[in-house]
């Protein structure tokens, strides 16, 4: 899926679906189908499930209702999903390493089935009518109300923290190191509940309003904690944090800089995404997209209230297939005022204007850096394009943008990477619909093969075809002068259907390319 996509509903059924960029929509239903996020997934409305599979390992916003409608529908999440709105389940949740936050009711109806390893946080009321399985951490803002056909069993070290607890089920503890049940206000174990196995009870106020449960021998009562781990919070045991940010040590990748706390990154930890540009916008020319080949991959870290404070840029060139004097740069939706530091930008000439914090200076709204003012003194001219030739390796770039206002977003990745050609700054090549910088020179729109309005249609022809291509992998590049066309056999349908047909056009799949095309 292209990051930046976005429909009013997205329907699946009978197929797969995978996300691996950003994707915002309205409703999304998996009907029948697998469903994998890998990305970022924001919807408006509902999330979906009957008869289906689905497993998500990237960020799901879901400002509806989160809904598995059929006993055999299976979610594993191993990140991070959001609901806003009272969400019913019929299926079974497998929460392994991530956090599913609910910020209203959640109903776990009959049939259903929880397992839960990391963190389960509900806002409102919890209510269970089958059973749970918890290693980890659950949270109630409102009430825990436990139905008679419900076994709730708690590993050891595992936490349930809740306002009320209402219990008509049974809770079966571990055998060993002790689980703990948390309540805040009230508590009621009432006739026919069973609490077994070695489970701390803690009211807070010290007292159990309804206790006519069948308590076992090693239950105790305020005795016994828990200790903290990365999913369980902790009970009454000592977390260490030398920096004092508010987050564990054992959870902050910065433990003694109280200004940094967590690492994510883009596309992920351990790959690159990649750009290819042609230079000849507004014209076609001859459409190899290798005059710039760059991998890139973002780190962004994060302090103890999850704002962003540092952006780190790594750019991997990976062929230049131009004799064009080009620079390339990104733009960024932060105010240039955010940013108190750039470094690491290899700029040699005296074309671009800096400001003081590192920023090309000229830019009202957006923080622009430049990464290379001229790509050919830095890498070198027609490099790793040619048939036959020993291929270079270029010297990788890390830029690293301080923002001395931490921002909660920076914008949507890749956000806005473009070239400016042969040293004219003015004439700039941006991903298709990509707006140009101020310092833009816009009496190049709709010239020559350019369906671009200065409105809202930026870098496009008539028919769809980019200047500006980013693809979530290393991007297997053409071979001078052979048009995209030629090597990548599904980029032209991928482009003319305005990315719905083939949008893995990238990828080596049978009937996908002609590699006598492609470096």
């Amino acid at each position: 899926m292209k990051a930046g996509s976005s429909w009013k509903e997205v329907k699946i059924q009978g197929g797969d679906f995978e996300n691996h960029g950003t994707l915002s929509c309205g409703k999304l239903q998996i009907l029948s189908s697998d469903f994998l996020n890998l990305g970022t997934l924001n919807l408006d409305n509902k999330f979906y499930m009957n008869t289906a599979n689905g497993t998500n390992d990237g960020t799901m916003n879901v400002a509806n209702e989160f809904g598995l409608s059929a006993a055999g529908d299976v979610f594993e999440n191993y990140d991070n999903v959001t609901v806003e709105q009272e969400s019913d389940i019929y299926g079974t949740i497998n929460n392994y390493s991530g956090t599913m936050y609910f910020e209203d009711d959640l109903e776990l109806k009959g049939g259903s089935y929880l397992n839960n390893q990391c963190k389960l946080i509900v806002d409102g009321e919890l209510k269970l009518t089958d059973d749970v399985a918890n290693d980890g951490y659950i949270e109630c803002g409102d009430k825990l109300d436990i139905n008679s056909a419900s076994e709730i069993t708690m590993g050891e070290g595992s936490l349930i923290s809740t306002e009320d607890l209402d219990c008509d089920g049974d809770f079966d503890g571990p055998a060993s190191a002790y689980a703990k049940i948390d309540i805040s206000d009230e508590t009621k174990l009432n006739w026919g509940a069973s609490v077994q196995g070695k489970i701390d009870i803690c009211d807070d106020d010290g007292t159990i309003e309804t206790n006519n449960a069948s308590i076992g021998a090693n239950v105790t009562y305020c005795v016994n904690d828990v200790p903290s781990s990365d999913c369980v919070p902790g009970n009454g045991v000592v977390v260490a944090d030398a920096d004092n940010d508010g987050v564990p040590d054992s959870l902050d990748e910065y433990p003694n800089d109280p200004a940094r706390a967590f690492n994510s990154y883009y596309p992920n930890a351990s790959t690159f995404a990649s750009l290819g540009f042609e230079d000849l916008w507004p014209s076609k020319g001859d459409y190899d997209f290798n005059d710039l080949v760059i991998d890139f991959q973002y780190k962004f870290v994060s302090n103890g209230s999850n704002n962003i404070v540092d952006i780190v840029g790594e750019f991997q060139i990976q062929a230049v297939g131009a004799t064009f004097a080009n620079g390339f740069g990104v733009s960024f939706d932060m105010a240039p005022a955010t940013v108190s530091s750039v470094t690491g930008t290899q700029l040699n000439g005296s074309l671009i204007n800096v400001a003081s914090n590192g920023l090309e200076s000229g830019h009202a709204n957006k923080s622009v850096v430049i990464v290379y003012d001229d790509i050919n003194s830095f890498a070198g001219a027609m490099i790793n394009t040619a048939e036959g030739e020993t291929p270079s390796t270029i010297p990788s770039t890390t830029v690293t943008i301080t923002l001395g206002t931490p921002q909660s977003s920076v914008g949507t990745e890749p956000f806005n990477p473009f070239i400016f050609v042969n040293q004219a700054r003015g004439h700039e090549v941006h991903l298709i619909n990509k707006p140009p910088t101020d310092l833009v020179n816009s009496n190049l729109f709709g010239n020559s093969d350019d369906a671009s309005n200065g409105v809202n249609v930026f870098y496009k022809t008539i028919s769809n075809y980019p200047w500006a291509i980013e693809v979530p992998q290393s991007f297997d590049h053409m071979l001078e002068k052979q048009d995209i066309v030629s090597g990548h056999l599904k980029f032209a349908p991928w482009a003319e259907s305005g990315g719905s047909s083939f949008p893995d056009w990238f990828t080596n799949q049978t009937g996908y390319r002609n590699t006598s095309k492609i470096y």
